[in-house]
């Protein structure tokens, strides 16, 4: 009896260490699958910052393709890539920058490619000996025609529907709104086309109805960043009504508060003392191509039409350019007395082409990295894209 009980309390024994040792073991599994979580936390969370970082800089320095080119492009990632990096991040971040490519076949650089690497921390892998991982992750981004978006709510004739720019010249100050209508005789590239003779009628002073009949409509395509809500998707047969009458106030006031939302600083304000320029305007096309950097909200996309008929009429939008806010009339009465094109008429807003040019925010224009765009010429606003 004594030895049967003493077994069976030897066996209740080994059991007990038995269950020691299997909670041991559990443990050790528990722990060497959190620390294998926490490093695969660490090294996903260190593989996104690395993305981003590399989208970003290759979205800064696309922005310099084709113009001013790859040495720039380079120049702009780097200082980026130096400047947005946390500096305790820095000693084991590196970037690889950059390589380039034309897509599009015009001689000139559009796409851009970077790689960021970062040492990554681990805690599972440093204690089996494995060290620190470095991750890494490449991109590439691609300067692009717009093939629509957004536009403002004026019009730009276009002299030549055979060449890609429409035969317009980034040395020609546009009319893009006028003070009066035209109603002489000419060539297309009257009023809205540079200087020269007209065929329009009384009642059209080159406003478009992009987003509806009335002021509102008129007031906020204006005012808003990208132009137009509606979304012109340029091609075969794309036509939007014309807006007559001349709305002088409700243009300055709109292009008053469009520059206030960008920023600008020493508009005069619409009424019947205003005077002097503003420190965007332009006078010049080389002070358009200057101040166009530091003066965003003066780059919008213009749609480029046939001419305007008489009273409310259909017009046909040939292609979409970035053209420069250079000036408009500030003084009432708006559009009287101020002949900005020196054609011997009166005009209410005017500006320069400016080619190889984006829109600030480009997010609003419509663009395909993998569609060429054979009616975008140099006139069509330029657009960063990721393509990896």
């Amino acid at each position: 009896m004594q030895l049967a009980r003493r077994l069976l309390v030897a066996l209740h024994r080994g059991q007990q260490g038995q269950a020691v040792m299997w909670m041991i073991g559990l443990t050790v599994i528990a722990l060497m699958t959190g620390a294998i979580a926490v490093d695969l936390g660490v090294w996903l969370r260190d593989l996104r910052f690395a993305q981003n970082k590399a989208d970003a800089v290759v979205l800064a320095a696309v922005l310099e393709l084709p113009e001013p080119g790859e040495s720039s492009a380079r120049q702009v990632a780097e200082a980026w890539f130096q400047q947005n990096i946390p500096a305790d991040m820095l000693d084991r971040a590196s970037l690889e920058c950059c390589t380039f490519e034309d897509r599009d076949g015009d001689g000139r650089s559009d796409t851009v490619r970077a790689r960021v690497s970062l040492q990554s921390r681990s805690l599972f892998a440093r204690l089996l000996g494995f060290g620190d991982p470095t991750v890494s992750k490449p991109a590439g981004a691609m300067r692009v025609r717009a093939m629509g978006g957004g536009i403002m709510p004026w019009g730009v004739y276009c002299e030549d529907e055979g060449d890609p720019d429409c035969g317009l010249s980034p040395n020609t100050l546009y009319a893009f709104h006028w003070g009066e209508p035209q109603t002489g005789q000419g060539g297309n590239q009257g009023r809205g086309g540079g200087q020269g003779g007209g065929n329009e009628s009384p009642g059209n002073f080159n406003a478009l109805r992009v987003d509806g009949g009335g002021n509102r409509d008129y007031r906020e395509a204006i005012q808003g960043p990208g132009g137009s809500s509606t979304v012109y998707s340029i091609g075969e047969g794309v036509y939007v009504f014309s807006q007559p009458g001349q709305m002088g106030q409700t243009t300055c006031e709109a292009l008053y508060q469009r520059a206030l939302n960008y920023g600008e600083s020493g508009v005069p304000p619409c009424g019947p003392r205003s005077s002097g320029p503003a420190p965007c305007d332009a006078s010049s096309p080389s002070q358009a191509a200057t101040k166009k950097d530091s003066c965003p909200g003066r780059v919008v996309p213009i749609p480029i039409t046939e001419p305007l008929e008489q009273g409310r009429d259909e017009v046909r939008i040939i292609r979409v350019g970035t053209f420069y806010i250079a000036g408009w009339d500030r003084e009432s009465p708006y559009g009287k007395g101020f002949d900005a094109d020196g054609d011997g008429h009166d005009d209410m807003v005017w500006g320069y082409f400016i080619p190889n040019t984006g829109v600030d925010p480009d997010f609003l224009l419509e663009a395909d990295p993998e569609q060429e765009n054979p009616q975008g010429g140099e006139l069509a606003p330029l657009v960063a894209v990721l393509i990896e």
